[in-house]
């Protein structure tokens, strides 16, 4: 479950809270819709009657979401916001605040469209639009489709742009400075990884509220009582610079272009993405850089368009066109100039190269055809072996600095490796080996060996050349969407048209990775396993199609029937079942994933190489294609 969505919230709030009933507006729109309930507030941290809000509106736990619908780590803090209201049920609410980011410019443009939807159509509505804009692009175009779909009128509405405008408001009230912001009961926590201890504070919670119920407590104040115990006002913003480790990584330079003497003592390598808002606010540095250290430092760049970035890759592929066709000087300034100007369009990057004096459209051609795609590839899976994350990532001779960090911290560290670099030439190392010699033993993870299991359960030819182990939990809803076509969300059946399109060249083994919050997946699992052992292969992926197709239903009833409509034993079955036959068989599948440092599911090992999510199949034809290069004899 690595997709953002809150697909299984929706399901509760289905159950729980139906869809308010819509007045017809005068002029043909519909009218504002207002919850009867009032939410439990608090002085210190309050939650508004028309915020956006998820669950019982008076339940003592209370998970307050700051977020932008642009943010790549906001989506990806949808799973686990969706795992904790499974966990707490009608005890936990979610509420959901706006905070776009000012650099995100379709953030909000898709926040107040949210908000339309919100009050014209409530907050299950809400929280249904809410799912489609973490899933799908957010361009104007796309926002209008949207609405139209949802029946919503997409009249200027400023009263939708005051809620998002409140959200911004109250981030900076209470100390979230970045998204996504978290408020568990008055708790602050700030980013994905500040998450991790949410179980804790609400267990804790949890208990506290009972006992002031049964105090007598009214429901509806138990929220505040949390709050005003757990509140700490935000101390006042201080800027600290994390320290720089001095590991050393590997990182070679192979064709990447390149500025400055090659025999220079320091070598930056950039990973960067030209639609990065803080790969551009890296340009000032680095230009600082080069005029603090003329000569001594060389400046190398390397492609890592983030799947998020609409306009990075075919941006990324155009700037290697112009890297072949007008070598790395003049691929230098086409970057400074994309980067100066921001203008990803076609039309954009055609001018960038003709006023370089290339041919800029025989360039795009190129490029639009996929040529020299394989370059960007190249820096992307070098990224992998380094454990690039994010965009600007700098290796400064070999050691890491991760983000658009100040000219002081790069400053330290340059001084310093200069002094290494003299060292090494005192001692008789010619100048231009300085590098090699610096990076030679560097941490390098490079592709993941991953044996495959004799006895799992696989579909596709034997001696196929690209051999795709997918880690997948029957019980995760990102799974489905990989696994099955699904008309109505975008991007589905990637699996599906994988094997439409590679019969003969991709084998697909199936690896198990229940996910600890949910409950029936080892069991689903267990069966699975059972019934590729009673009627094999075909029977097992039969089924694979099946279990998805019945989500959310796990319960012994559907397996019953699945098992008879597949000819299996299900006293056998259930047997098994009860008596464990398949953990070692599953936990040797989950220790393989950690082991090969995966986090989520679906995870799709090809040849070595990850892809996470229930990505689209353009996605998984790049590495699938990249694969069958490598392997043709």
């Amino acid at each position: 479950m690595s997709r953002r969505s809150l697909v299984a919230l929706l399901a509760l709030a289905a159950c729980a809270d139906p869809p308010l009933a819509v007045a017809p507006k005068p002029g043909g729109t519909s009218a504002t819709v207002v919850a009867t309930a009032t939410p439990a507030t608090s002085p210190l941290v309050p939650v508004h009657p028309d915020d956006a809000i998820l669950g019982d509106r008076q339940a003592p736990l209370t998970l307050i979401v700051f977020a932008d619908y642009q943010c790549a780590y906001c989506r990806k803090a949808e799973p686990r916001v969706a795992a904790l209201k499974e966990h707490y049920g009608d005890a936990l609410r979610i509420v959901w605040k706006d905070f776009p980011l000012g650099f995100h410019k379709r953030a909000r443009p898709a926040a107040i469209a949210a908000r339309k939807v919100q009050r014209q159509k409530g907050d299950a509505a809400f929280f249904a639009f809410h799912d489609r804009l973490m899933d799908g692009d957010l361009d104007e175009a796309s926002l209008h489709k949207l609405l139209a779909e949802a029946g919503v009128s997409d009249d200027p509405d400023p009263e939708a742009e005051a809620l998002v405008d409140r959200g911004v408001a109250e981030a900076s009230q209470l100390g979230i400075t970045g998204t996504p912001g978290f408020v568990l009961d008055g708790v602050r926590r700030i980013g994905l990884r500040q998450l991790d201890d949410a179980e804790t504070v609400f267990d804790a919670h949890k208990a506290k509220a009972e006992a002031l119920l049964a105090q007598g407590v009214p429901r509806g104040d138990v929220y505040a009582k949390l709050v005003e115990e757990a509140w700490v006002p935000p101390p006042p913003p201080i800027e600290v610079e994390e320290p720089v480790s001095s590991e050393v990584w590997k990182v070679e330079l192979g064709r990447a272009p390149s500025r400055g003497p090659k025999d220079a003592p320091v070598t930056l390598v950039v990973f960067g993405d030209f639609e990065c808002p803080f790969c551009k606010k890296h340009e000032a540095t680095l230009a600082a850089i080069e005029a603090k250290y003329p000569g001594k430092v060389r400046l190398v760049f390397k492609h890592h368009p983030l799947g998020f970035h609409a306009s990075a890759l075919p941006t990324a592929v155009f700037m290697a066109q112009i890297q072949e066709k007008g070598g790395d000087a003049l691929f230098f300034k086409a970057r400074d100039a994309v980067f100066a100007a921001g203008d990803l369009s076609d039309e954009g990057l055609v001018r960038v190269a003709d006023k370089l004096g290339l041919p800029g459209k025989q360039l795009l051609a190129a490029a639009l055809a996929h040529e020299l795609e394989d370059r960007v590839e190249d820096d992307l899976e070098q990224a992998e072996d380094l454990a690039v994350k994010g965009t600007p990532c700098t290796f400064v001779n070999g050691r890491r600095l991760d983000g658009a960090r100040k000219l002081a911290v790069f400053t330290k560290v340059i001084d310093e490796e200069l002094a290494k670099a003299k060292a090494l030439v005192d001692g008789g190392k010619p100048a231009e080996k300085v590098y090699e010699a610096t990076i030679a033993g560097g941490t390098h993870r490079g592709a993941i060996d991953l044996p495959i299991p004799a006895a799992a359960p696989f579909r596709g030819p034997k001696d196929a050349k690209v051999v795709l182990q997918v880690f997948s939990d029957f019980e995760c809803p990102f799974c489905q969407r990989f696994a099955l076509v699904r008309p109505e969300v975008d991007g589905s059946g990637a699996l599906f048209e994988i094997e439409k399109a590679y019969p003969k060249q991709v084998r697909i083994v199936f690896r198990n990775y229940p996910l600890s919050f949910h409950k029936h997946a080892r069991r689903l699992a267990a069966f699975g396993l059972e019934v590729h052992k009673q009627k094999g292969n075909a029977t097992f992926f039969l089924l694979h199609d099946a279990l998805f197709a019945a989500q959310p239903a796990h319960d012994d009833a559907t397996l019953s029937g699945l098992a008879k409509k597949f000819g299996v034993d299900w006293k056998k079955a259930e047997a098994a079942l009860e008596a464990g036959t398949w953990d070692k068989v599953i936990d040797e599948d989950v220790a393989a994933a950690e082991k090969a440092h995966v986090e989520a599911a679906p995870s799709v090992w090809i040849n070595g190489r990850f892809v996470v999510g229930a990505q689209p199949f353009p996605v998984f034809k790049r590495k699938i294609d990249r694969a069958l290069k490598k392997a043709a004899p």
